[in-house]
């Protein structure tokens, strides 16, 4: 990228935001890559092909999700009861 995209940050839709800030992170090369709900604004096939995108691009993906789409999609899940326990399960994919 050669020049800078200025734009009005108030413009941008609530969909746009995290799409942005995930572009940003991969343009820049983060090793790890933190989202919380990445996709609870988008339609379903721009959901799956935003998961697709962030597992092909980032190293480490760690996503905070109630979406039953993205957990099948994890190599390794660490679930939160309500109680406070934690599990971890493995080869989830």
């Amino acid at each position: 990228m050669d020049r800078y995209v200025r734009f009005d940050a108030a413009a941008v839709s609530g969909g746009e935001k995290p799409r942005i800030a995930i572009a940003r992170a991969l343009a820049r090369g983060t090793p790890t890559i933190l989202v919380d709900e990445p996709i609870s604004v988008l339609d379903v096939a721009s959901e799956e092909r935003t998961i697709d995108m962030l597992m092909a691009n980032a190293r480490t993906l760690v996503p905070v999700t109630h979406r039953p789409s993205v957990v099948a999609k994890a190599d390794y899940v660490i679930h939160l009861d309500g109680d406070g326990r934690v599990r971890m399960n493995s080869s989830q994919s």
